[in-house]
């Protein structure tokens, strides 16, 4: 039977080496110090309830700990210790990330119009990291193309160095965007706001998807979308009053960029006018293009001045288009226009 102790406990407990020196008598096999004096096996068999107590003991200590530890490590950090941390931080990627954690962590427990204000500081604080960015990577984005093209204009693979600056940009959020006429500036990509989108209300939402959908569509002052797309874009955008009817802030949001496309599909841009430079006439992918329209949403403010622009039997060039257009933009009632006007 004391064979059989000694081989449990053996199994659980190391000797100490260091007990050895310290006055164990011949036979004794060390196993821990306590009250500075070895202890042995042999002492500890005569007490087999003590040891069994003092074992299980540090058994549950020793579990106790570790899952301390690994609460403490699930636990996530308290948006205050974030701020603090994001005061003090300087480089605007990790102002990015930690202002995320921070926007993140805030939202769970607050109202919708909360989280919109939320959500806006962070949109507020990327445009103000990634001008940072921008202005950092200056030579890169002026030399954007010598890396991606050879002296023909054909796209090749970047060099090892810029393609590893390009993945590290992207993991943390933002990567390069060409403009048009040889621009490049770093933007944010869509997967930095997901996380956050998804915790706002769908007024919000929506918002944010018109505004998204509106950018970059003219490159090298070309329409680079086809003109029905372009309607159905503009038709989306006078949807939203009549979706959300209460959420007027956003009307004022949307109404900039609304009146812009409203302006491109009956006017154009330098490259992609409506009309013939030379003679003034309404091109005939353009009338095709207002007709669908105008039947497809009879009651769009677009398309009454479409409308009126067909009826006219000759343009007198840009600027003829652009005073009709305004003047009815203006004059309209429509929530996304009159909201202009009440800023």
């Amino acid at each position: 039977m004391e064979g059989g102790w000694e081989v449990l406990f053996l199994s659980y407990l190391r000797p100490c080496r260091r007990a050895c020196s310290r006055g164990v008598g011949k036979g004794e096999f060390p196993l821990l110090i306590t009250s500075g004096k070895p202890c042995t096996l042999q002492h500890l068999l005569h007490k087999p309830m003590k040891l069994i107590f003092t074992l299980l003991f540090s058994v549950l200590t020793l579990v106790t700990a570790c899952s301390s530890t690994k609460q403490q490590a699930n636990t996530p950090p308290k948006p205050d210790t974030l701020e603090q941390v994001f005061a003090r931080a300087t480089d605007p990627l990790d102002r990015i990330r930690l202002k995320h954690q921070i926007s993140d962590l805030k939202m769970g427990s607050e109202p919708p119009e909360e989280r919109c204000r939320i959500f806006d500081e962070f949109v507020a604080l990327v445009g103000e990291a990634i001008g940072v960015i921008n202005q950092r990577e200056m030579d890169y984005l002026a030399r954007y193309f010598e890396y991606h093209s050879d002296d023909e204009g054909n796209e090749i693979a970047a060099p090892d160095s810029i393609q590893k600056k390009e993945q590290y940009y992207r993991e943390r959020g933002v990567q390069p965007v060409h403009l048009g006429e040889g621009i490049v500036e770093f933007f944010p990509t869509p997967d930095l706001y997901a996380p956050l989108l998804r915790q706002l209300p769908d007024y919000y939402q929506e918002h944010w998807q018109l505004l998204r959908s509106s950018e970059h569509l003219t490159p090298d002052a070309g329409l680079c979308i086809s003109w029905r797309e372009l309607g159905d874009l503009v038709a989306r955008y006078e949807a939203y009053p009549k979706k959300f009817p209460k959420a007027t802030e956003f009307f004022t949001r949307l109404s900039a960029e609304y009146q812009y496309l409203q302006h491109l599909y009956l006017i154009g841009v330098d490259n992609t006018p409506t009309f013939e430079t030379a003679d003034s006439t309404l091109l005939p992918e353009v009338r095709s293009e207002w007709l669908r329209f105008i039947k497809a949403y009879p009651d769009s403010p677009t398309a009454k001045m479409a409308k009126g622009l067909l009826e006219m039997n000759s343009f007198t060039g840009y600027r003829g288009l652009y005073d009709f257009v305004l003047a009815r933009q203006k004059a309209s009632d429509f929530p996304l226009l009159s909201s202009a006007r009440e800023r």
